[in-house]
C-alpha cells in the first residue's frame, strides 16, 4: 500500500450469491484509531540541465535517499533570471518518526555542505504525512475481523427473524480498509508546522458479509 494520500484496499473473494434471493447481505464497520509511527517527506534537488543521477545521488548520499525513492524527473524556471531552465528531481523517503530529527539534521547538513561548496544545486524538503506503519495497520485489520463478522451475524440474524426466515451460513465476504493520508505537515526550513505530537490516526475497517437464508 502506498503512505502520501487516502488507503482504500479492496479484498474480495467469493461464492458470493448476489443475484440470488436466498441470501442476506450486511456490512459491519470498525474505526481504530491507530498511533502514528512513519514520516513521509517530499525531496526536491534542483540542479543544472546536464546533471546526472549519480550526481544527484552523490549530492544526496548522506540523506538516507536513494535511486529508487526518486519518483520523477521534470524541469522548470528558478530564480532571477527567466531564461534559467534547471532539472527538478523529486524524492519521496518514510522514516520511523522517531528518526525525525535525525532526518531533518541530515536535510540541513547537506543543504549547509551544497552552500558552503557554492553547489549550483539545491535542496528543498517538505514533511508530507505522518501515518501509522502498515503492520500496525493489518495487525489492527486481522484484530477487528472476528468482531466485524460476529457485529455482522447479529445484525443479518435480526433481519432475517424479521422477515420470518433463518439464517445459514456465511457464503462470501467483502473487505474494505480505508485510512486517511496522514498528519500533514509543513517546509522544514523556515517555520514547521507540524507533524508534532501523538496525534492518532483513525483506520476503518468495513466488511460485508453475506449469509444464506432459508
Amino acid at each position: 500500500m502506498t503512505k502520501k494520500k487516502a488507503v482504500v484496499c479492496c479484498l474480495f473473494f467469493s461464492a458470493l450469491l448476489y443475484g440470488q434471493s436466498d441470501s442476506l447481505s450486511v456490512t459491519a464497520t470498525k474505526t481504530i484509531d491507530l498511533p502514528p509511527e512513519e514520516l513521509t517527506f517530499s525531496v526536491v534537488l534542483l540542479t543544472d540541465q546536464d546533471t546526472s543521477l549519480d550526481q544527484v545521488m552523490q549530492a544526496l548520499k548522506d540523506t538516507g535517499i536513494t535511486a529508487k525513492d526518486l519518483g520523477g524527473v521534470g524541469s522548470s524556471q528558478f530564480g532571477p533570471n527567466p531564461n534559467q531552465t534547471r532539472l527538478v528531481y523529486q524524492f519521496t523517503l518514510t522514516t520511523p518518526l522517531s528518526k525525525f530529527k535525525d532526518t531533518l539534521d541530515k536535510f540541513t547538513a547537506v543543504r549547509r555542505g551544497l552552500i558552503a561548496n557554492n553547489s549550483t544545486f539545491e535542496l528543498q524538503a517538505n514533511a508530507v504525512s505522518i501515518t501509522p506503519t502498515e503492520a500496525a495497520r493489518e495487525q489492527a485489520r486481522l484484530q477487528a475481523t472476528p468482531d466485524l463478522i460476529a457485529d455482522a451475524r447479529r445484525r443479518a440474524d435480526s433481519l432475517a427473524r424479521a422477515a420470518g426466515v433463518t439464517l445459514g451460513a456465511i457464503v462470501g465476504i467483502g473487505e474494505v480498509v480505508s485510512a486517511p493520508p496522514g498528519q500533514f505537515g509543513g517546509p522544514i526550513y523556515g517555520p514547521f508546522y507540524g507533524p508534532i505530537g501523538q496525534s492518532g490516526l483513525k483506520t476503518t475497517f468495513a466488511m460485508s458479509v453475506r449469509f444464506a437464508i432459508k
